[in-house]
C-alpha cells in the first residue's frame, strides 16, 4: 500500500493502485477509504509537481499529448482499452476528427488525471 506520494514513482504506484480499486465491482470501506486516500495524496503531489501548460495555448490534443507524457505513454494506441474502445477512435481523437465523448472524457480525466477544464472548452 502506498503511503505517501513524494517522487514521480510514489505516483505511478498510486496510480496503479488507484487503477485497480476503481476496477472492482464492489469496495470494502477499507478500499474506499484507501482510494479517497490516495487520490488525495496523488492530486496534492500533481498539484505540487507537475506543471500544466496555459490552457489556452494547447489544444485537446496537445493537452492529451502532454499528460501522456508525464504518465510515461508514448502512443495513441496506449490509450485504447483504458480510454477509447479502438484504434479508429482513439485516431480520430487524435488527428482532431471527432472530439471525445463525454463518456472519453471522464476516462481522460480519471486514467491521464486532467483536469475536466483541460478537456472541455
Amino acid at each position: 500500500m502506498v503511503k505517501s506520494v513524494n517522487s514521480k514513482e510514489d505516483a505511478r504506484m498510486a496510480e496503479a493502485r488507484i487503477d485497480k480499486l476503481v476496477s472492482l465491482n464492489d469496495l470494502s470501506f477499507k478500499e474506499e477509504e484507501e482510494l479517497n486516500i490516495l487520490s488525495i495524496l496523488l492530486t496534492n503531489w500533481e498539484d505540487e509537481n507537475v506543471e500544466f501548460p496555459e490552457s489556452s495555448k494547447l489544444d485537446l490534443v496537445e493537452t492529451i499529448k502532454f499528460m501522456m507524457d508525464q504518465h510515461g505513454l508514448s502512443k495513441q494506441n496506449d490509450l485504447v482499452g483504458p480510454v477509447f474502445a479502438n484504434k479508429v477512435r482513439a485516431s480520430e481523437v487524435f488527428n482532431s476528427k471527432r472530439n471525445p465523448t463525454l463518456s472519453e472524457i471522464k476516462k481522460l480525466n480519471e486514467f491521464l488525471r486532467i483536469p475536466y477544464e483541460l478537456l472541455i472548452r
